[in-house]
Parts: C-alpha cells; structure tokens; sequence
C-alpha cells in the first residue's frame, strides 16, 4: 500500500477526513525573568451528527506562581467567512481569536489572553518518520514543527507584557470519529542541545507505542521500543474524579534513551462541557546516548479513568441551565 505523502504548504490546511486539530504550545519568559507557558489548539470534529464543528482550547500558566487558567470557545456557526480560503492555513473569529499562516515558516496566533508570532527554526518533524502512524483499529497523519522561535504579549494581571521563548506546532488528522474509548499519553520535548522528541502511547486494548526524534541538523529518527513508567503520585481533579500521573520515566532501550520528566503545575486538567483531558509543561531530564541531557516539553494525557462523557455532559447541561452561560 503506498502511504499519503505530506506537502507542505498545501496540507497545513483543512483535510477532508472527519477529526483534525492544530495545535501549538509553548514555554515564554517576560523581561523580568517570570516565566510561562501557553497551549492553544483548534480542533475540528463532529458532535452529533453535525459535521465540521470547529472549536477551540487555550490556557496560560503562570509556572513561578503555580497558577493556571483554561478557556474555550465553540464556533456553532462558524468561523468568519474567508476562514480557510482555498485550503491555507488562515482562520479567525472576530476581532480576538486569530490563526494565520506568516511568510513561509511563520504564524501569529491572537486570542484574548495572548498575541504572539512563531517563526520554525527547523525542518518538519514527520511522526513515524512519514508523516503516517498504523494506530491498529485506525491510522492518523501527523506532522509537527518542533523549534518556533516565539515573541509577542501575554495577558497577565490585566496587562499586556511582552514576551519571547520557544514553541511546539503539531498538525493532525484521522479518519476515525471522537469516541470516548480512545486514550493516549503523549509527550513532546525541546532539549537544550536543539534535539526534539515526540513520543505517544495510543489506545486501550491495541496499544501502539511510538517515538521520533529529530536531531539538531533535523534528520530524523523513529523508535517503537518506547516504556512509559509511571513515577510518584497523581493529581485528582476534584471536578472529574481522574488522577492525572504527575511524573514519568520514558525508556527507549534501542536508542540508549532514559528520561524523567514532572509536570510544573499539577492542576492543569482542561475541562469544558462533557471533554477533559490534562494538559501542561514538564520538565525533563536524563541521558540519550551518552550525553546527559535538559530541557522543556509538554504532556497530555487523555482517557484517564473518571466520570464519564454521560456524566460530564449532564454536569455541564445542569450548570448551563443554572446559569444561563
């Protein structure tokens, strides 16, 4: 079977398969050495019935001060027209939320929280080495930018501070619907070295296990001898009942890799209407090879045991009412 083949520009737009996202997260430092991270991600998906249902997940964290805040949005009615126009990765709604596609290797990401301009610094980083991952009961295509040199504003304390460090980008779609059964640990990580790493296990019953790293000059490398080794205690979320695993150790036998990584705000649980997940900065340690190595990442961990869709659903539905958000 000949695998789909990644082109970029012409794929960093809608694809016709039913779930995509883009995603993008980042570690940020302002003038006076406070530091930061950010996540954004616009998903597209179907709710329902209903197909092409975009909406959006965001969150800053305050790493210093251990705080952290998480916001949505649901574009019911779309996105403003000319969102997507012929296919280009260019979306937007309103005069707040943007994502638009700068020069070649460019993007500025604008919602109210923050405003910020990303510029890659490497090649793509093509998961599995193609761009194509076998998930056994469904496939996914998958690509990511690794190195997105960042400066622009953050919201803090209600005034806008100017900002710079370093950002993830990572692009997906499957042809394969939300179901809640799907699960996955996932993890990406920026080495001081300028190494990169994205490693995920997916799935409950068929597990699939897979690591790519891309090297400083941005040659690639794959590994599927990947162990993820809870370490220490959980976060509970008093909200959904999961207990999201704090730490981990990350061992690629193959490729003479041990990490060890901890999450920098426990709390970080993204919860909104009937969806949850964790999702937040880590830092992380250890040796590839013979070379010790540091740096930042990110990790997110979806289908950890908790209440249910059902249950989350009716939650949210009894708040809305109550309310009247």
């Amino acid at each position: 079977m000949e695998l789909p083949k990644i082109v970029l520009p012409r794929d960093e737009g809608p694809q016709k398969d039913p779930v995509e996202w883009w995603y993008w997260n980042g570690h940020l430092k302002s003038r006076d050495k406070q530091e930061y991270s950010y996540m954004l991600a616009l998903f597209k998906g179907g709710i329902f019935g209903i197909k092409d249902i975009f909406f959006a997940h965001w969150q800053i964290s305050d790493l210093k001060r251990k705080t952290f805040e998480s916001f949505y949005q649901v574009f019911w009615y779309g996105l403003d027209r000319g969102s997507f126009a012929k296919r280009k990765l260019n979306a937007k709604s309103g005069k707040t939320f943007a994502i638009k596609k700068i020069g070649r290797n460019g993007f500025r990401l604008a919602t109210p929280e923050f405003d910020l301009k990303l510029q890659a610094q490497k090649p793509p980083l093509l998961a599995g080495g193609t761009g194509f991952v076998d998930l056994k009961e469904t496939s996914t295509t998958y690509y990511s930018l690794p190195r997105l040199k960042t400066r622009g504003k953050l919201r803090v304390n209600g005034q806008r501070v100017p900002v710079e460090g370093l950002s993830w980008m990572d692009h997906q779609w499957s042809p394969l619907s939300f179901n809640v059964e799907q699960a996955w640990t996932w993890f990406c990580f920026q080495f001081d070295d300028g190494t990169d790493l994205m490693c995920f296990e997916h799935g409950r019953k068929n597990r699939t296990r897979l690591a790519t790293i891309s090297w400083p000059d941005g040659s690639l490398q794959v590994f599927r001898d990947v162990k993820f080794i809870k370490q220490g205690k959980a976060w509970k979320s008093p909200v959904s009942g999961a207990a999201y695993p704090e730490a981990w150790k990350i061992v690629i036998p193959s490729g003479r890799i041990s990490l060890s990584c901890r999450a920098q705000v426990p709390e970080q649980e993204m919860i909104h209407g009937p969806f949850r997940y964790w999702e937040g900065s880590v830092r992380v340690t250890g040796k590839i090879g013979k070379r010790q190595v540091s740096g930042q990442g990110f990790m997110e961990l979806n289908g950890v045991p908790g209440k249910t869709f059902a249950e989350l659903l009716a939650t949210a539905v009894k708040r809305r009412l109550k309310t009247g958000d």
